[in-house]
């Protein structure tokens, strides 16, 4: 099967939208109904505490970015068979990222310093280099500023992202014939980098771990290899490249610089991310009820909600706890979700989408670039 006659080149693909919905459901259920509370890993800032600590796996919802990160495997490989050169593909992913986020970020800098509680407010300093997707802290140790925070500590996950972006854009447009294997390699690497700073940790070795995110390597990898199985290009390469992945997930669970504890809803939730990316690869028309309008729409605008969603809401949920009660802020807390998946279904429509379009197709008629054919990440 061609890449070009694949049914799985078309504009969007409707699953994995609605695999966006459940992720960043997941991952708001995570923030809200276990981190930022006297259960979590977070400061105990939510008016409500834990009374939502009940909710289904909230305590791994963290798990919906590893979710997000198969899913951009998938999507990035499918983009870079139908990208020219490596500065198309960077510009598409600079028009996909920074609009939106920069955006987000004005609109987050001046929530959290009008109302937010003193844990999450930022300095004009951190909250710019936030937006660069550049970790503070970094900048901040060559600075002196050691102090120095994301603006929204949601915005790893992009700084890793970006990390993958330039890597798979350098091996595939360097070697476009061998660029899964050439992938597989630096997979090893990051594996026995991960490793070597478990048996004798040192500055070097946590820098370098840490910039090649082996974490989260494995995710990337599983989503290409999905989109080799649906174009039809399968093999032992692939097989050897999903072993490789869950040998590194394996790791990564016995690893404490990784997870700190292995949990009956850790295994469950990785068992939920799995069967999720499985039956999309293989049977994805038994999941075709999710692709109802209403989580295709909320999947669509993620990336806004995501970037808005935690300290935005936190800072609107403790202003209606001091001013009205924590009852107040447990019956607000859904409405105040669902008034910023409105908001970021907004920016996607006006803001997120027309930049991306003006910034390719200003890109396109400065360089008389070819049109890409690939989706939308």
């Amino acid at each position: 099967m061609s890449v070009a006659s694949s049914p799985v080149n078309r504009q969007r693909i409707d699953l994995l939208d609605a695999y966006r919905a459940i992720a960043i459901a997941w991952v708001a259920m995570f923030h809200f109904g276990y981190f930022w509370t006297s259960i979590g890993e977070g400061d105990d800032i939510l008016p409500y505490d834990a009374a939502f600590g009940w909710l289904p796996l909230s305590s791994v919802g963290y798990l919906g970015v590893s979710l997000f990160f198969m899913i951009s495997g998938y999507v990035i490989a499918l983009t870079l068979q139908n990208t020219p050169n490596l500065v198309t593909f960077l510009v598409k992913r600079f028009a996909r990222l920074w609009p939106t986020l920069i955006f987000c970020g004005a609109i987050t800098f001046v929530t959290v310093n009008f109302m937010g509680p003193p844990e999450l407010k930022r300095s004009i300093s951190e909250a710019l280099i936030s937006m660069t997707l550049i970790p503070p802290s970094h900048v901040g140790m060559v600075t002196g500023n050691t102090h120095w925070q994301w603006l929204d500590g949601a915005y790893w996950s992009l700084w890793v992202e970006v990390k993958f972006y330039v890597i798979i854009g350098i091996i595939f447009f360097s070697f476009p014939k061998r660029w899964f294997e050439l992938w597989l390699g630096y997979e090893v690497l990051a594996l026995t980098m991960s490793a070597s700073n478990w048996i004798a940790p040192n500055l070097v070795r946590d820098v370098m771990d840490g910039l090649m995110f082996g974490a989260h390597v494995p995710f990337f990898t599983l989503g290409m290899a999905s989109y080799r199985y649906r174009t039809g290009t399968f093999g032992r390469v692939e097989i050897a490249a999903i072993l490789l992945a869950l040998g590194h997930l394996i790791f990564n669970l016995s690893n404490p610089n990784v997870t700190s504890e292995i949990t009956s809803s850790l295994l469950i939730g990785y068992a939920v991310v799995f069967v999720l990316f499985g039956l999309f690869t293989w049977r994805p028309t038994v999941l075709s009820w999710l692709e109802s309008k209403v989580l295709l729409r909320i999947g669509r605008s993620s990336y806004s909600f995501y970037l808005l969603h935690q300290v935005v809401g936190i800072s609107v949920l403790v202003t209606i706890g001091s001013m009205f009660g924590t009852t107040a802020s447990m019956i607000a807390m859904p409405f105040v979700l669902g008034a910023l998946i409105l908001i970021s279904m907004q920016i996607f429509d006006h803001i997120e989408q027309p930049a991306n379009r003006w910034i390719n197709e200003a890109y396109k008629a400065r360089t008389n670039d070819v049109p890409a054919k690939g989706i939308k990440a």
